[in-house]
């Protein structure tokens, strides 16, 4: 019986220190200008891929008010407030000459686990 409860007990602490299994395709990629320039930070998610101008994120789960409003937050914190919000998608704008970033909001799954997915896009610059 002890056996079996340490077995348990470290296969609950190694699948915790590995955190979430990404899909394939979800290798991780730094964050370089423009989101470096602004601060932004992906603490409980992924970066998937990013350039200048596209930005691609998975994070476990499906709260997605919470990683996008995380999101949000670094945003307004770096000067850019939300402009607006249509279905999907919401646009923060510094002022109306400087380039602005559209989040996309969307969800992904693999069969398996499901993922919210956020894609950042760099407007104008």
């Amino acid at each position: 019986m002890n056996r079996m409860w340490l077995w348990t007990l470290g296969l609950a602490v190694t699948s915790l220190a590995c955190g979430p299994k990404y899909p394939s395709d979800c290798k991780g990629a730094e964050l370089g200008e423009p989101w470096k320039g602004l601060g932004l930070r992906v603490e409980e998610g992924r970066v998937c891929s990013a350039d200048g101008k596209k930005a691609e994120l998975l994070f476990p789960g499906t709260d997605e008010a919470r990683f996008a409003g995380a999101l949000e937050q670094q945003l307004v914190a770096a000067g850019y407030p939300k402009d607006n919000c249509a279905s999907g998608y919401c646009t923060y704008k510094k002022d109306k000459k400087s380039p602005y970033v559209q989040m996309i909001k969307g969800e992904r799954s693999d069969g398996k686990r499901k993922w919210v997915r956020l894609s950042l896009v760099w407007q104008g610059g």
